[in-house]
């Protein structure tokens, strides 16, 4: 295995893990400010 492979093997992973990552952000975030807003939407009634 020469270094480069290695290397672009790490660099292909790391973007794998950013991508997720990027995407369970996504995800918490949009929960997150529903949540937000249900309880908003609560305690104004």
């Amino acid at each position: 295995m020469t270094t480069t492979t290695i290397l672009d093997q790490i660099l292909t992973l790391l973007n794998y893990i950013h991508r997720r990552l990027r995407l369970v952000f996504l995800l918490e975030a949009m929960t997150a400010t529903s949540l937000e807003g249900l309880v908003e939407r609560w305690a104004l009634r």
